[in-house]
């Protein structure tokens, strides 16, 4: 298993907890973790790079960064996928509000209530990732990882949005 597919699933957990309480018996989150990751994927065709016409003033251009997803798709195991995903889910949960107005301060005039649910949260994942990370992992890795999600979960501007928003944090770190 790879760290992407661990993010994928703490992605899909994290969003059903947007809907469901925990004893809500519509989608139960072992369910989510027992369900099949390559079925979306085989319906989805791979995602393409952005082009420089699709990038805000604040994105990253992640097409000059060479073996971004070396990290991203190693295989270290499902236990090591279950690890990182239990990781996410639980740093998510605990800093909700704080990774929230994370995301307030760099999305200039939109409020995290009026943003797509699943961009808002694959946002949350990558701010924790940045903020509390359990590994340090360059920040190209962050913003390619978050906007594969948003290209496979979001809408059809997503993956614009969310880059533009991480990569106005990530030049703050530089």
């Amino acid at each position: 298993m790879s760290r992407h597919r661990a993010r994928r699933r703490a992605l899909k957990i994290l969003f059903s907890r947007e809907f469901h309480d925990e004893m809500d018996i519509q989608f139960t989150e072992t369910e989510i973790l027992a369900d099949d990751d390559e079925t979306i994927v085989d319906r989805k065709p791979e995602p393409q790079a952005i082009g420089e016409e699709e990038l805000d003033e604040n994105a990253v251009n992640l097409s000059e960064i060479e073996d971004i997803r070396t990290e991203a798709d190693s295989d270290e195991g499902e236990a090591d996928t279950e690890k990182y995903c239990e990781y996410l889910v639980e740093t998510v949960s605990l800093h909700h509000a704080e990774l929230d107005a994370l995301i307030r301060s760099f999305a200039k005039g939109w409020e995290p209530g009026r943003m797509n649910m699943a961009d808002k949260t694959v946002m949350r994942v990558a701010f924790c990732e940045f903020v509390y990370p359990q590994d340090p992992l360059a920040p190209a890795i962050i913003i390619n990882e978050a906007v594969r999600l948003a290209k496979e979960f979001g809408g059809v501007r997503s993956s614009q949005f969310v880059n533009g928003i991480l990569g106005a944090y990530a030049r703050t770190l530089a």
